[in-house]
């Protein structure tokens, strides 16, 4: 039983070093941080040339996999949703997920769930959803190893939210991943 303990460790010792080793080499580390979205200003994004804004769903927008903005940031979501072309990404597979989202906003384009992140791909298309070029938009997620990265990898400016709104209905091992990511690429 403790060997395989182990032998899971170590490859996931080494899974994360490789991981490490291709953010450092595009560039794992996030243009601002912020509580949560209640901390970006519209004002700052503005003067950078910012047009655009994608969103991750799930602890940046909504705790996890819920139906409605999360009340925290709420009025924020729908201010920066006035101010700038918005659509919103998730590495959700589940169809019943995306058909939530485009409940939840009617307006904003949701990145076709075929995407994952950091795949370039999805935050291409969002950049043609909008019609902009990825250097005039900013990734807003929590995650490094998604969120950061994959925004980093097309020229993005990336803003971490570095307290995920999660209402403890997100799986258990999210926080140790969120916990280990802040461990290597901070």
């Amino acid at each position: 039983m403790i060997g395989s303990f182990l032998a899971w460790l170590t490859l996931v010792g080494l899974v994360l070093l490789v991981v490490k080793s291709m953010m450092f080499v595009a560039g794992s580390k996030p243009w601002m941080r912020v509580p949560n979205i209640s901390g970006i200003n519209i004002s700052h994004l503005k003067s950078v040339g910012v047009q655009g804004i994608i969103f991750d769903a799930d602890n940046t927008l909504t705790a996890y996999h819920k139906g409605e903005l999360h009340p925290l940031i709420a009025d924020t979501f729908h201010q920066l949703a006035s101010e700038f072309k918005v659509t919103v990404f998730t590495n959700s597979w589940s169809e019943k997920r995306h058909q939530q989202l485009q409940r939840m906003f009617p307006t904003i384009p949701i990145v076709n769930h075929r995407h994952r992140k950091p795949d370039k791909a999805g935050f291409i298309e969002a950049a043609k959803l909008l019609s902009l070029h990825p250097q005039q938009m900013v990734m807003v997620g929590d995650r490094f190893t998604t969120d950061i990265f994959g925004g980093n990898r097309v020229g993005m400016k990336t803003i971490l939210v570095t307290e995920p709104l999660s209402d403890g209905e997100e799986p258990p091992w999210y926080p140790v991943i969120r916990w280990l990511e802040y461990c290597i690429f901070d």
